[in-house]
């Protein structure tokens, strides 16, 4: 029987095979690597491999745990170069938008924001990707509304990342701040988040196993992906950039039409 089945059948509470644990070592040391080169993408690129193992329900606690870790790696490693005032601003915003988010998805479909949303990102990633900048002033209302979209994504549909990450690419930041002010901002978000999985009761004694099973791929993949940021041109580090951008809209749009 394949193993989503079997998860499915027996819940969350079940230990976990080794077969299981091998299922997810692969796409947690890929996905840390991509984001310790690049600043983000780790659940974009780890959850599309987990869900044909896992259900969603063992996934995004997972995550949530996993990515505390590696973002307090990240933040750790590139502090000096982020900046209090704007992850701040950042990060009020979020919070702001987060009942936003949660309450507009009661109202509204989940396939209609991920489609807007979508849309957005991808055809803001192309315009960037095609040279096109209009530069904000980085002031606190700048920031906060950045923020308050991010925590609106966060809210309707677990993804923070593409407004900050859209700000920072159209402010043409260098690829050391860039790094160092998502590590900050999605490290405070990881911390709110993990308060309230905790208090769901959504980190079972089997989830803590198999986050501790997944912990040295992660640090691998951290490891490696800051060996391979610091040797990356800006100029590569932007395409890269732009590229995981387009993919997580494009992915966005096609997951709106084919919901998992």
């Amino acid at each position: 029987m394949p193993p989503e089945r079997t998860r499915k059948r027996r819940g969350r509470r079940g230990r976990f095979s080794i077969l299981e644990v091998l299922h997810a070592v692969g796409p947690v040391f890929f996905g840390s690597l991509l984001q310790g080169c690049s600043g983000f993408g780790f659940s974009l690129f780890a959850v599309l491999l987990l869900l044909p193992f896992f259900p969603r329900h063992v996934v995004v606690p997972l995550l949530v745990l996993l990515s505390l870790a590696m973002n307090g790696l990240l933040f750790g490693e590139s502090r000096r170069h982020a900046t209090g005032a704007t992850v701040l601003g950042l990060l009020l915003g979020g919070v702001s938008g987060l009942p936003l988010g949660m309450a507009a998805l009661a109202l509204l479909p989940a396939s209609l924001f991920r489609l807007v949303a979508g849309l957005f990102v991808t055809g803001s990633a192309l315009a960037l990707s095609f040279g096109f900048r209009r530069p904000l002033t980085p002031g606190r209302g700048t920031l906060f509304g950045v923020g308050l979209l991010s925590g609106i994504l966060n809210g309707s549909l677990s993804m923070s990342g593409p407004p900050v990450i859209l700000f920072l690419a159209n402010q043409e930041v260098g690829k050391e701040a860039f790094r160092a002010t998502l590590a900050a901002y999605f490290l405070s978000l990881n911390v709110v988040t993990s308060l309230l999985f905790l208090l769901r009761g959504l980190f079972d004694g089997p989830l803590l196993l198999l986050a501790a099973a997944s912990l040295p791929a992660l640090l691998a993949g951290t490891w490696l992906g800051l060996r391979l940021a610091r040797r990356l041109p800006e100029r590569v580090f932007r395409a890269v950039a732009l590229g995981l951008l387009l993919l997580m809209g494009m992915s966005l749009v096609v997951t709106a039409f084919f919901p998992a």
